[in-house]
């Protein structure tokens, strides 16, 4: 069953609606206004995902995967290699994740590097 769509129309005058400068639709709902700046968060997350991941690859670092929209920061999963080191020193990484990976440790580091958080996983004993 298909529905046709609702168009927006002024609000009658003398309502409450018609006050405010809300527009209604035709079922003489208002029709929800969106707010100047509500979706901001989006563009600046994907700019600082953007900047980190231009500076990784600049840096040498191999990008696999990059998750913007499920975090309150961009997530940016690097492939492990000897550079990781040097990245968890200059930038204060830290373990947060220990996890068995075929008999053997394996703990996921992170580091927050241009507003993003950058993760990798390291093998261990």
């Amino acid at each position: 069953m298909q529905t046709a769509p609702v168009k927006s129309v002024p609000a009658a005058s003398g309502s409450k609606a018609a006050h405010t400068g809300e527009t209604m639709n035709t079922y003489q709902r208002p029709v929800p206004q969106q707010k100047k700046g509500q979706n901001s968060h989006i563009l600046t997350g994907l700019i600082a995902a953007q900047r980190c991941f231009d500076w990784l690859e600049a840096e040498g670092f191999h990008v696999v995967g990059l998750d913007v929209g499920a975090h309150a920061v961009p997530l940016i999963l690097i492939q492990t290699c000897a550079k990781c080191a040097w990245l968890a020193n200059a930038y204060k990484g830290f373990a947060y994740k220990l996890f068995p990976v075929m008999g053997a440790r394996a703990t996921m580091m992170r580091v927050d590097v241009f507003g993003c958080r950058v993760e990798w996983v390291e093998r261990g004993h």
